[in-house]
Protein backbone atom coordinates (compact mmCIF):
# COMPACT_ATOMS: atom_id res chain seq x y z
CA UNK A 1 0.00 0.00 0.00
CA UNK A 2 2.61 2.41 1.17
CA UNK A 3 6.37 3.16 -0.71
CA UNK A 4 8.58 4.70 1.37
CA UNK A 5 11.30 6.61 -0.64
CA UNK A 6 14.43 8.59 1.79
CA UNK A 7 17.47 9.98 -0.60
CA UNK A 8 20.64 10.48 1.40
CA UNK A 9 24.05 11.36 1.81
CA UNK A 10 24.52 9.52 5.14
CA UNK A 11 24.87 13.08 7.06
CA UNK A 12 22.50 11.98 9.92
CA UNK A 13 23.65 7.83 10.21
CA UNK A 14 21.18 7.27 13.44
CA UNK A 15 18.28 9.20 12.63
CA UNK A 16 18.61 7.10 9.30
CA UNK A 17 19.38 3.75 11.28
CA UNK A 18 16.22 4.13 13.51
CA UNK A 19 13.91 5.09 10.97
CA UNK A 20 14.71 1.86 9.20
CA UNK A 21 14.68 -0.25 11.61
CA UNK A 22 10.84 1.57 12.92
CA UNK A 23 9.84 0.59 9.20
CA UNK A 24 11.11 -2.73 9.92
CA UNK A 25 9.29 -3.36 12.84
CA UNK A 26 6.05 -2.80 11.08
CA UNK A 27 5.85 -5.39 8.31
CA UNK A 28 4.38 -8.02 10.43
CA UNK A 29 1.17 -6.14 10.77
CA UNK A 30 1.36 -4.25 7.42
CA UNK A 31 3.56 -6.92 5.03
CA UNK A 32 2.84 -4.80 1.88
CA UNK A 33 4.64 -2.45 2.30
CA UNK A 34 8.12 -1.11 1.39
CA UNK A 35 11.25 1.59 1.90
CA UNK A 36 13.45 2.59 -1.16
CA UNK A 37 16.35 4.01 -0.09
CA UNK A 38 18.49 6.25 -2.74
CA UNK A 39 22.05 6.07 -1.10
CA UNK A 40 23.59 8.82 -3.47
CA UNK A 41 26.83 8.51 -0.98
CA UNK A 42 26.97 4.96 -3.05
CA UNK A 43 28.02 4.19 0.40
CA UNK A 44 28.79 -0.19 1.37
CA UNK A 45 25.31 -0.13 3.17
CA UNK A 46 23.33 -3.35 2.31
CA UNK A 47 20.12 -4.63 3.94
CA UNK A 48 18.03 -7.80 3.00
CA UNK A 49 14.72 -5.75 3.78
CA UNK A 50 15.41 -2.22 2.38
CA UNK A 51 15.55 -1.99 -1.53
CA UNK A 52 18.59 0.29 -1.98
CA UNK A 53 19.29 2.05 -4.74
CA UNK A 54 23.45 3.39 -5.38
CA UNK A 55 23.72 5.92 -8.51
CA UNK A 56 27.08 5.96 -9.25
CA UNK A 57 27.04 9.69 -8.51
CA UNK A 58 25.15 12.11 -5.78
CA UNK A 59 22.15 12.97 -8.67
CA UNK A 60 20.44 15.48 -6.24
CA UNK A 61 17.29 14.81 -3.81
CA UNK A 62 14.62 15.54 -6.49
CA UNK A 63 16.14 13.47 -9.39
CA UNK A 64 16.02 10.68 -6.47
CA UNK A 65 12.33 11.27 -5.62
CA UNK A 66 11.42 10.93 -9.43
CA UNK A 67 13.79 7.34 -9.12
CA UNK A 68 12.00 6.54 -6.22
CA UNK A 69 8.27 7.30 -7.64
CA UNK A 70 9.17 5.27 -10.83
CA UNK A 71 10.43 2.34 -8.75
CA UNK A 72 7.64 2.07 -6.42
CA UNK A 73 4.60 -0.60 -6.60
CA UNK A 74 2.34 0.66 -4.34
CA UNK A 75 -0.29 3.06 -4.77
CA UNK A 76 1.04 5.52 -2.69
CA UNK A 77 4.55 7.41 -2.15
CA UNK A 78 5.42 8.78 1.18
CA UNK A 79 9.04 10.44 0.81
CA UNK A 80 11.00 11.93 3.83
CA UNK A 81 14.49 13.37 4.74
CA UNK A 82 17.01 11.19 6.23
CA UNK A 83 16.98 13.62 9.38
CA UNK A 84 14.09 13.13 10.91
CA UNK A 85 12.84 10.47 12.86
CA UNK A 86 9.52 8.35 12.80
CA UNK A 87 7.88 5.83 14.70
CA UNK A 88 6.10 4.10 11.33
CA UNK A 89 3.24 2.08 13.60
CA UNK A 90 0.57 5.30 14.49
CA UNK A 91 1.53 6.70 10.59
CA UNK A 92 0.07 3.61 9.12
CA UNK A 93 -2.34 2.48 11.68
CA UNK A 94 -3.49 6.04 10.63
CA UNK A 95 -3.27 5.64 6.67
CA UNK A 96 -4.77 2.14 6.71
CA UNK A 97 -7.92 3.59 8.71
CA UNK A 98 -8.48 6.76 6.44
CA UNK A 99 -6.95 6.62 2.89
CA UNK A 100 -9.45 4.50 1.35
CA UNK A 101 -11.78 7.10 -0.77
CA UNK A 102 -10.14 10.14 -0.25
CA UNK A 103 -8.87 12.23 -3.47
CA UNK A 104 -5.92 13.90 -1.87
CA UNK A 105 -3.37 15.76 -3.46
CA UNK A 106 -0.64 15.64 -0.44
CA UNK A 107 -0.70 14.31 3.26
CA UNK A 108 2.54 16.32 4.68
CA UNK A 109 3.32 17.05 8.14
CA UNK A 110 2.90 19.91 10.14
CA UNK A 111 5.10 22.60 10.40
CA UNK A 112 5.04 22.75 14.09
CA UNK A 113 5.76 19.20 14.43
CA UNK A 114 8.85 18.64 12.20
CA UNK A 115 12.67 18.96 13.85
CA UNK A 116 11.40 21.01 16.64
CA UNK A 117 13.36 21.27 19.65
CA UNK A 118 12.15 19.53 22.42
CA UNK A 119 10.00 16.94 19.91
CA UNK A 120 10.10 13.07 20.82
CA UNK A 121 8.79 10.41 18.54
CA UNK A 122 5.39 9.57 18.91
CA UNK A 123 4.88 6.64 21.55
CA UNK A 124 3.20 3.77 20.00
CA UNK A 125 -0.04 4.96 21.84
CA UNK A 126 -0.17 8.12 20.22
CA UNK A 127 -3.16 8.44 17.61
CA UNK A 128 -2.27 10.17 14.24
CA UNK A 129 -5.78 11.90 12.22
CA UNK A 130 -5.96 13.18 8.66
CA UNK A 131 -7.25 16.63 8.88
CA UNK A 132 -7.72 19.50 7.03
CA UNK A 133 -7.49 22.38 9.59
CA UNK A 134 -4.97 24.18 7.38
CA UNK A 135 -3.51 24.37 4.39
CA UNK A 136 -1.03 25.90 1.92
CA UNK A 137 2.62 25.21 0.84
CA UNK A 138 4.65 26.31 3.95
CA UNK A 139 8.36 25.57 5.32
CA UNK A 140 9.15 22.55 5.99
CA UNK A 141 6.82 20.46 3.58
CA UNK A 142 9.22 18.57 1.98
CA UNK A 143 10.42 16.59 4.95
CA UNK A 144 7.67 14.36 4.86
CA UNK A 145 4.83 14.35 2.47
CA UNK A 146 2.93 11.28 0.53
CA UNK A 147 1.33 11.79 -3.18
CA UNK A 148 -0.41 8.94 -4.73
CA UNK A 149 1.72 7.17 -7.48
CA UNK A 150 -0.60 7.49 -10.71
CA UNK A 151 -0.43 11.43 -9.38
CA UNK A 152 2.96 11.50 -9.23
CA UNK A 153 4.34 14.62 -11.83
CA UNK A 154 8.01 14.04 -12.56
CA UNK A 155 10.28 17.07 -11.14
CA UNK A 156 12.02 18.67 -14.21
CA UNK A 157 15.78 18.08 -14.46
CA UNK A 158 16.68 21.83 -13.97
CA UNK A 159 15.57 21.26 -10.61
CA UNK A 160 18.20 19.34 -9.25
CA UNK A 161 18.19 20.18 -4.91
CA UNK A 162 15.79 23.21 -4.42
CA UNK A 163 12.01 23.54 -5.75
CA UNK A 164 10.98 19.90 -6.26
CA UNK A 165 8.75 19.97 -3.45
CA UNK A 166 6.69 22.92 -4.32
CA UNK A 167 6.80 21.45 -8.22
CA UNK A 168 5.08 18.98 -6.98
CA UNK A 169 2.56 20.89 -4.65
CA UNK A 170 1.99 23.43 -7.50
CA UNK A 171 0.46 20.27 -9.77
CA UNK A 172 -0.98 18.51 -7.31
CA UNK A 173 -2.78 21.36 -5.62
CA UNK A 174 -2.94 24.16 -8.36
CA UNK A 175 -3.66 22.22 -11.54
CA UNK A 176 -4.98 18.88 -10.06
CA UNK A 177 -6.90 21.01 -7.60
CA UNK A 178 -6.20 18.54 -5.44
CA UNK A 179 -6.67 19.03 -1.79
CA UNK A 180 -3.63 18.81 0.65
CA UNK A 181 -4.10 17.06 3.96
CA UNK A 182 -2.23 16.78 7.38
CA UNK A 183 -0.77 14.36 9.63
CA UNK A 184 -2.79 15.63 13.00
CA UNK A 185 -0.12 14.94 16.36
CA UNK A 186 2.26 13.79 14.32
CA UNK A 187 6.25 14.43 15.84
CA UNK A 188 8.61 14.42 13.34
CA UNK A 189 11.94 15.10 15.41
CA UNK A 190 15.53 15.16 13.78
CA UNK A 191 18.07 18.09 12.60
CA UNK A 192 16.26 19.93 9.77
CA UNK A 193 18.30 20.08 6.52
CA UNK A 194 21.54 18.34 7.55
CA UNK A 195 22.29 17.32 3.65
CA UNK A 196 21.05 20.10 2.27
CA UNK A 197 23.28 22.45 4.70
CA UNK A 198 26.48 20.67 2.58
CA UNK A 199 24.98 21.79 -0.66
CA UNK A 200 26.51 24.79 -3.04
CA UNK A 201 23.95 27.80 -2.57
CA UNK A 202 24.45 28.86 -5.75
CA UNK A 203 22.35 26.10 -7.09
CA UNK A 204 19.11 27.96 -5.13
CA UNK A 205 19.69 30.91 -6.79
CA UNK A 206 19.79 29.37 -10.28
CA UNK A 207 17.72 26.94 -9.72
CA UNK A 208 15.02 29.92 -8.44
CA UNK A 209 15.81 32.00 -11.66
CA UNK A 210 14.24 29.00 -13.41
CA UNK A 211 10.82 28.61 -11.31
CA UNK A 212 8.66 31.05 -12.58
CA UNK A 213 8.86 30.44 -16.33
CA UNK A 214 8.92 26.91 -15.35
CA UNK A 215 5.56 26.73 -13.91
CA UNK A 216 4.38 29.34 -16.72
CA UNK A 217 5.40 26.95 -19.63
CA UNK A 218 3.92 23.77 -17.05
CA UNK A 219 0.26 25.83 -16.89
CA UNK A 220 -0.18 26.92 -20.82
CA UNK A 221 1.53 23.39 -21.85
CA UNK A 222 -1.49 21.92 -20.03
CA UNK A 223 -3.93 24.18 -20.71
CA UNK A 224 -3.61 23.93 -24.31
CA UNK A 225 -3.47 20.31 -24.17
CA UNK A 226 -6.64 20.87 -22.32
CA UNK A 227 -5.18 18.28 -20.09
CA UNK A 228 -6.77 16.64 -17.64
CA UNK A 229 -4.98 18.23 -15.09
CA UNK A 230 -7.39 21.50 -15.38
CA UNK A 231 -10.26 18.85 -15.24
CA UNK A 232 -9.79 18.00 -11.33
CA UNK A 233 -12.86 19.09 -8.84
CA UNK A 234 -11.72 22.15 -7.79
CA UNK A 235 -11.10 22.77 -4.06
CA UNK A 236 -14.01 24.43 -2.13
CA UNK A 237 -13.35 24.25 1.79
CA UNK A 238 -16.92 25.03 2.60
CA UNK A 239 -18.03 21.68 2.04
CA UNK A 240 -15.26 20.22 4.56
CA UNK A 241 -13.66 16.88 3.59
CA UNK A 242 -13.82 15.96 0.05
CA UNK A 243 -13.81 12.30 -0.46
Amino acid sequence: MITIVIPTLWRSPETLHSTIESFKRTLKDYPNNELILIDNANSDFKDDIVNVVKPRKNIGVNPAWNVGADMAYNEHVLFMNDDITVNFKPVLECLYRDLEGLKYGTITGDKERIATEGLNVNDDGDTIELTRDHSGRFFGFGCFFMVQKELYHHIPKRFKYFWGDDWLFYILEHLRQRKSYFFKNLNLPGKMSVTSNDIDHENNHEENDWWTPTTQAAHDYYKRLNSALFRGDFIDDKNGHQH
